[in-house]
């Protein structure tokens, strides 16, 4: 399911989610083309498909060139990360945010605050840095910080979601 689908599977990928009564806001893809022409056919089926957003782990090197194709299709792209060894670049907010350095708004952040915690964030702490840099986040909860700290149901591990919500109002 990438951005080389015909016109005819995009149709029928939208009629699917339509019929499910589902959208798409956000579209991941761990690397992205390295080019113009394969980030113009990648930027087009994100729009086709109606998605805001492209989570992804471009090479910093890349990001002024996709902020470009970002602001050129209106579509925002978030720096996904992992733990340290899976994301040595964008494991930590503070990396992420020294690469978004003098790009625009439509770039930003998705952080997995499970992997914040296993790296020993705090996720509440990377909020308060990345602040309306936070694009969209995959949730999950741990039992524990550490890095090996397992997923637990929502609200039952030690990541404080509620207060991590309130502050994500709070920021707007």
């Amino acid at each position: 399911f990438d951005w080389n689908l015909t016109e005819a599977e995009v149709a029928a990928v939208k009629q699917k989610l339509a019929s499910a009564g589902v959208a798409m806001p956000t579209y991941y893809s761990h690397n992205l083309p390295k080019d113009d022409a394969g980030l113009r056919t990648l930027f087009q089926f994100v729009k086709a498909l109606g998605a805001e957003t492209i989570v992804a782990e471009p090479p910093p090197e890349q990001l002024a060139l996709i902020d470009k194709f970002a602001n050129e299709y209106g579509v925002n792209v978030a720096l996904h990360a992992h733990t340290q060894g899976v994301s040595p670049v964008y494991y930590d907010p503070r990396n992420q945010l020294k690469a978004l350095e003098g790009l625009s708004k439509r770039m930003g952040v998705c952080p997995d605050i499970s992997h914040w915690a296993r790296q020993g964030i705090k996720p509440l702490d990377g909020l308060r840095l990345v602040k309306d840099r936070l694009l969209t986040i995959h949730m999950h909860d741990v039992n524990e910080f550490s890095a090996t700290a397992r997923d637990v149901p929502a609200g039952t591990g030690v990541l404080g979601l509620a207060d991590f919500l309130q502050e994500m109002y709070r920021l707007n």
